[in-house]
């Protein structure tokens, strides 16, 4: 007979993503306030703020995505059990954050030349520059809390995380309103307040996680204090299966900064208007992220414990999961796009042709919605098990061919409009979704595992005594 809630089933997954999902929509919202603000503050605020937030994701996400694979590594110890290895890889994400922060320094000099390749406005640039500036100094504080979320996360208390990142949620919404427009003994920075709030928000983060795993008991179990050395094998291991991950988070977020780059050729009031339909896609699909994690986690522990059909079943609940939660919410993009642009009009309607293009962009953003949603459950699935060359590889050749050149010669050569560059946005998500999801069918990733094998020891045998007493 069957069981009611078999192993990595919906119920299992909807348990450790609940707060998962909660944790990215904090995030979200987050991001949601930040673009909110930047649109009261000034049209070139909120048109900079995309591309320049983007950019510094698209070089931090390395870093981040190697740094955040140690929960795959700490899902599979705890399902092998061998917890005295969880806070030795935990600490590795650390290092690598390190690493993050100084590797870093090139790109904060040579952002003004960057951003004036792709013919943004003066006013726009200028304020790109220094939104990217300022986050990019903050590369060690987010790496690094990534890593140490990763302690929790990765064996199930995702609750923790929820609880951390609701905090520095609330500290970057009241930094935001009070550094943006100047409010207690804050003076009114615009966009370059929104960035300080950001880095202040994440050094919070850091400080909570450090406290929180450093206690005696994690260390007891988890050695998470005396796991801080760098450790060549482990971190070549991480290397191995993370660096992979980190390049596909760089190629993902490259491409779309691109995209955005390349759409501000047609104007302040074509990429403001992405920026927005972009961000409200955002607000909805962020959450699919923690689904995402949720099924990383459970294939993860159940490779790691040798449960293969467990973590293909953890793989279709997240497929189920992520439809049953995106197509609802695309279907009120299309029907109901002005109360999702609501928080960005102004009185007096002084953006209003803005809002008036963003509202259709939302038809095409609903359909990237549900591609990107497959595409995220798939490729979680496979890299909860390891299979980390095949999705950048993936991304490696969708990117370029399917996003940027087709958006290159749609603008550059053959003119053509907005609508027709956000048409060539979801034949790259279509092929993405279609990619990761006949990998996962294929099935190799099965037969894949991150963490090493555990030395086995020959039982000693008691020696036969066979003098008389």
């Amino acid at each position: 007979m069957a069981k009611v809630h078999p192993p990595g089933g919906l119920r299992e997954l909807l348990l450790v993503s609940v707060p998962l999902i909660l944790s990215a929509g904090s995030s979200s919202i987050q991001q949601f306030i930040d673009r909110v603000f930047l649109s009261h503050w000034s049209p070139v605020s909120v048109a900079a703020g995309m591309p320049a937030g983007a950019l510094n994701f698209s070089f931090l996400c390395i870093f981040m995505g190697t740094a955040f694979y140690c929960g795959t590594f700490i899902s599979q110890y705890q399902g092998a059990k061998r917890n005295d290895q969880i806070g030795p890889a935990m600490w590795q994400g650390v290092w690598i954050g390190l690493v993050g922060a100084i590797a870093m320094i090139p790109p904060i000099i040579f952002a003004p030349g960057f951003f004036a390749f792709f013919n943004h406005p003066p006013a726009v640039i200028a304020e790109e520059v220094i939104y990217f500036r300022i986050l990019t100094l903050g590369t060690f504080p987010i790496v690094a809390s990534s890593a140490l979320s990763c302690f929790f996360s990765g064996r199930g208390d995702t609750w923790t995380v929820l609880w951390v990142n609701l905090t520095i949620s609330i500290v970057n919404a009241v930094l935001d309103y009070a550094m943006i427009f100047g409010h207690g003994p804050f003076p009114a920075m615009g966009i370059e307040g929104a960035a300080i709030a950001t880095v202040i928000a994440h050094s919070v983060a850091l400080v909570i996680y450090l406290v929180l795993v450093l206690r005696p008991k994690n260390q007891t179990v988890f050695h998470t204090r005396s796991g801080w050395r760098f450790n060549p094998e482990l971190m070549r291991r991480l290397l191995r299966f993370g660096l992979p991950s980190g390049l596909h988070w760089f190629v993902d977020i490259a491409g779309f900064t691109v995209f955005n780059l390349l759409l501000g050729q047609l104007g302040v009031v074509a990429l403001a208007a992405t920026n927005i339909a972009f961000q409200i896609d955002l607000l909805g699909l962020i959450p699919m992220t923690g689904i995402g994690i949720g099924v990383s986690i459970l294939v993860g522990k159940y490779i790691g414990a040798g449960q293969v059909e467990d973590a293909e079943r953890a793989g279709w609940s997240g497929m189920k999961m992520a439809l049953l939660y995106i197509i609802p919410l695309s279907t009120a993009y299309v029907l109901l796009p002005d109360l999702f642009l609501l928080p960005f009009r102004e009185a007096g309607g002084k953006n209003n042709e803005v809002l008036a293009v963003a509202s259709s962009l939302l038809v095409f953003a609903a359909v990237v919605s549900i591609f990107d949603a497959v595409a995220i459950a798939t490729s979680s699935a496979i890299k909860g098990a390891g299979d980390t060359h095949f999705v950048v590889w993936l991304l490696a050749i969708t990117s370029p061919f399917c996003l940027i050149l087709p958006t290159w010669l749609a603008l550059s050569v053959f003119h053509c409009g907005l609508f027709a560059v956000w048409t060539i946005a979801i034949t790259y998500w279509c092929s993405l979704a279609i990619g990761f999801f006949l990998r996962f069918r294929q099935g190799k990733w099965k037969t894949m595992k991150v963490i090493e094998e555990e030395l086995q020891i020959p039982e000693v045998q008691e020696p036969i005594d066979l003098l008389p007493r």
